[in-house]
């Protein structure tokens, strides 16, 4: 029954944010890239940092609004949109300029997720026939193409990252977490596969995880689950506007 609440939710949700023009669409996505910069940035997520250590386990759908969460240094996990999701590659390029680590997720066929580094760091990518990389504009390096060679919307085989650096569960530092809808307890809906329901809990506790939306993608209150995560908050477009997040 929740399964069908969900689906048509779904289907309707998409829709949705297909309606969004371009133009929108654009100044949405800065909106919301330096509401979640500036939250990044508070939550002294820092390759500088020293990693804290936390007692309590992260609770699956229970309590995630975000108090007393650990201060730690790690990657921050992002992801390349497809269709019409909101993109966070403005966000990606900031965090880079201010010398970030950036980690992106792979789902694999085995029903898996993992989140790995954009450097290279061999050359089995040219095995693999995947000799694209994209270049930063903040600071010139090249970096791999997930997008390009490892796309979100298909699943893969392990041997097709065996030139990147895994990172490590316990390396992430905070999460941007994309999804279908979210609702004002901070749950969020994603396609039907469970990839990020199986990894969130692998995140050492109290890891910020923070969904990025369009204002029509935030309802209410979403059908859920006993392995559905809350997430600490959700960034759209009006709450950066509204003032809710200091810039």
């Amino acid at each position: 029954m929740i399964q069908e609440q969900k689906a048509k939710i779904r289907k309707e949700l998409v829709a949705l944010r297909a309606t969004i023009d371009v133009e929108r669409k654009a100044a949405d996505e800065h909106s919301v890239a330096a509401g979640l910069f500036a939250i990044i940035a508070d939550s002294s997520v820092d390759s500088r940092a020293v990693v804290a250590s936390c007692a309590t386990e992260r609770s699956v759908k229970g309590d995630q609004n975000g108090k007393n969460c650990c201060r730690r240094s790690g990657f921050i996990g992002l992801y390349d949109a497809f269709g019409s999701e909101l993109s966070v590659g403005i966000l990606a390029e900031k965090l880079r300029e201010e010398g970030y680590q950036l980690a992106f997720p792979v789902a694999f066929e085995d029903g898996s997720m993992d989140f790995f580094s954009e450097e290279v760091v061999s050359d089995a990518h040219r095995n693999a026939g995947q000799v694209l990389l994209t270049t930063s504009q903040a600071d010139g390096r090249s970096r791999f193409d997930f997008q390009a060679n490892l796309p979100a919307y298909k699943k893969h085989q392990r041997a097709q990252t065996d030139c990147l650096k895994l990172v490590e569960p316990e390396q992430v530092g905070f999460v941007v977490v994309p999804g279908v809808g979210f609702d004002k307890q901070n749950y969020r809906l994603g396609y039907g596969a469970g990839y990020y329901d199986r990894y969130l809990p692998r995140l050492l506790p109290q890891t910020p995880l923070w969904g990025a939306a369009f204002s029509e993608q935030l309802i209410e209150e979403l059908p859920t689950q006993e392995h559905d995560v809350a997430l600490t908050g959700v960034v759209t477009p009006e709450v950066v506007r509204a003032g809710a997040i200091t810039l």
